[in-house]
């Protein structure tokens, strides 16, 4: 699958986690590996890509994601 972002919206929120390419993860399944790449996860305060979980929609701390689903 693949899809685009909205680059403008996310510079008018001042590049706001928020409004970032969102990522959902079942964080309980184990059959399915999800990798997103971008040049844009440099940081914790930068990161482009929101993370968070399917089932509680809460987000998932960048020290946990990194290198696991973002890279």
């Amino acid at each position: 699958m693949a899809i685009q972002d909205d680059f403008p919206a996310y510079k008018e929120s001042e590049f706001s986690n928020e409004r970032a390419k969102l990522l959902m993860i079942d964080q309980a399944d184990y059959n399915t590996q999800h990798i997103f790449f971008d040049d844009n996860i440099d940081s914790e305060e930068k990161c482009i890509v929101d993370v968070r979980d399917i089932i509680t929609g809460e987000a998932i701390p960048y020290k946990k994601f990194i290198d696991m689903y973002a890279v």
